[in-house]
Parts: structure tokens; sequence; C-alpha cells
């Protein structure tokens, strides 16, 4: 696809997401699912290019977002355990 046609692309995808009332929960699950990379211009969720999302995930926010990461698998395990006792 030519460069002119995917930026025109990406920008129709960051306006829609600026009216969305989930942007901002959208963008902090595609920081914490890893989406995006700084080579990747195909990508928009929350409103951020794959280059922005991996900019705040490797350089601006990284400890936040490990923690974040962390902290969801822990859930995740309780959740687990949680349906393991009912069904029990």
């Amino acid at each position: 696809m030519p460069p002119v046609i995917r930026a025109a692309q990406r920008e129709a995808a960051r306006q829609l997401c600026a009216g969305c009332p989930v942007r901002p929960a959208c963008e902090e699950l595609a920081l914490r699912d890893g989406k995006g990379t700084r080579a990747d211009d195909g990508v928009v969720r929350g409103g951020r290019t794959g280059q922005e999302l991996a900019i705040t995930r490797e350089i601006r926010q990284p400890a936040r977002l490990a923690a974040a990461v962390t902290a969801d698998h822990l859930a995740s395990g309780s959740e687990d355990r949680i349906n393991l006792r009912i069904a029990a």
C-alpha cells in the first residue's frame, strides 16, 4: 500500500478514536498487551500509533506498565482460583 494512503488511513483512525468514549481504556489495554512497535506504522489503538505506543511502553512508562501487567496476571490467577472454588 502506498505510504500516502497508509498515512491517510492512520489519520482517519486517529480521528475516529478521538471521539470514542472508551479511548482511554483501549489505549491502556494496547499498552499492557504490547501492541505496536517502533517500526509499526499500521496500528492505531486508543488513538495512538504503534510507534507512539511502543515509545510510551519502553521509555515513558515502563515501570508503571510492568507493574500493571504483573497485577493483571496476578488478578487473572485469582480469578481462576475463585472459579475453581465455586465449581467445587
